[in-house]
C-alpha cells in the first residue's frame, strides 16, 4: 500500500494510533456511535442533523458543535474522494464499527475510488499495526454494493429486513455477525430488556455492584466489545430511575462536561436490583409493556404499540401485538 492512501478510521483513539505509526498519512476519524439512537433512512444533511440533536441531547454535548463536528467529516471525507487516492478503511469487527463501516461504504458508492480493507478484532490499537497493513484486502465492487443494502436494511422503520441481511449468507460475514448483536438489542419475548440490559441487572444483582464495576463485568460479556462507557451509563441511568429497576443511582447523576465523565459520587454508587428489577430479570414482568417505553434500534423506533421483539433462542422477529 502506498504511503499516500489516505486511512478512515473509528474515532480519535484509533486515529492516535495509526498517527504514530503512518505520520505521513492524511487520517480521517469517523466519529459517529451508531449504536445509539436513531439511524433513520433522511437525506445527509437531514441525517446529520437528526444525528446531532439526538447526541447532543442524549450525551449533554452542545447541538452546534456536534453538528459542525460531522459537517467538517463529511468535507473532509468529499475532499478525500475528489483527491481520486485509494482510501484505505481501518476497522475493528465489532458492531460499534461494522455499522460506521456501512455508512462510509454506502457514502463512497456514490463514486467509489479504490478501497481497501483492515480489520482486526478489538481494540484496534493493540494490535501490530504495521503487520495489519500488509494483511489489507481490496473491496470489490460486489462489497461495496452489499454494504449499500445492508446499511438500507438497518435504516428501515420495521426491522425485518435488518433480520434478513444478519440471517443470509453473503460477502460480508464481519458485518452479518455485528447486525445479528444489533438484533439482540430489541426487547427480549418475555422481560422486555435487550441484551446489554439483562447484563447490567444480572451484574448489580450479583451484589457489591458499583456502576464502574457493572460496566467492567458487562464488558467481559461481549464477545467483541463494542459499547462505550457513557452509553453503558446512560442505559444504566435509565434502568434507574425511569423504570426503577435498580435502586442507589443518585436521581440527577453530575456529569463533569469538562472532563467529559460522571463524577465519582455516581461512579462509585453503590447498587441494587428493586422488586420490580428482580421481577423483570426474572421474566415476571415485561419492560416492554412500561408505557414509558421509548428506544431506536437502526432505524426501528420502539414505543408502546409498535414493539418489535428478537427471540434470540429461536433466530426470528416477534412482530408487535
Amino acid at each position: 500500500m502506498a504511503s499516500d492512501h489516505p486511512i478512515i478510521t473509528n474515532g480519535d483513539h484509533a486515529a492516535d494510533a495509526l498517527r504514530k505509526v503512518f505520520a505521513d498519512r492524511t487520517i480521517l476519524p469517523w466519529r459517529d456511535a451508531l449504536v445509539e439512537g436513531p439511524v433513520e433512512d433522511l437525506a445527509d444533511n437531514a441525517f446529520r442533523d437528526r444525528r446531532a440533536a439526538y447526541l447532543a441531547n442524549t450525551f449533554g454535548h452542545a447541538e452546534a458543535d456536534v453538528r459542525s463536528d460531522f459537517a467538517a467529516r463529511d468535507a473532509a471525507l468529499a475532499e478525500l474522494v475528489a483527491g481520486g487516492r485509494p482510501i484505505a478503511l481501518w476497522f475493528e469487527t465489532d458492531l460499534h464499527d461494522q455499522l460506521q463501516l456501512l455508512d462510509i461504504l454506502a457514502r463512497l458508492a456514490r463514486r467509489p475510488p479504490p478501497l481497501t480493507l483492515v480489520q482486526a478484532p478489538p481494540p484496534l490499537p493493540a494490535h501490530d499495526l504495521a503487520h495489519l497493513e500488509s494483511q489489507a484486502k481490496d473491496i470489490t465492487a460486489a462489497e461495496v454494493t452489499e454494504a449499500g443494502d445492508l446499511w438500507a436494511a438497518v435504516r428501515q422503520p420495521k426491522p425485518e429486513a435488518l433480520a434478513r441481511g444478519a440471517l443470509a449468507d453473503g460477502v460480508w460475514p464481519s458485518v452479518r455477525t455485528a447486525l445479528r448483536r444489533l438484533l439482540q438489542e430489541l426487547p427480549a419475548p418475555r422481560d422486555g430488556l435487550s441484551r446489554i440490559e439483562r447484563e447490567i441487572l444480572r451484574a448489580v444483582d450479583r451484589g457489591g455492584a458499583t456502576p464502574v464495576s457493572t460496566f467492567r463485568v458487562y464488558m467481559s460479556t461481549e464477545e467483541l466489545p463494542f459499547l462505550g462507557d457513557a452509553g453503558f451509563f446512560m442505559r444504566l441511568i435509565t434502568l434507574a430511575n425511569t423504570f426503577e429497576l435498580i435502586g442507589g443511582v443518585p436521581s440527577t447523576p453530575a456529569f463533569d462536561r469538562a472532563a467529559g465523565r460522571f463524577d465519582q459520587g455516581f461512579l462509585q454508587a453503590p447498587l441494587t436490583l428493586t422488586a420490580r428489577g428482580r421481577a423483570v430479570l426474572a421474566g415476571e414482568q415485561d419492560l416492554a409493556a412500561d408505557p414509558r417505553f421509548d428506544r431506536w434500534v437502526g432505524g426501528t423506533h420502539l414505543t408502546p404499540g409498535s414493539i418489535w421483539r428478537w427471540d434470540e433462542a429461536a433466530g426470528r422477529l416477534i412482530l408487535p401485538a
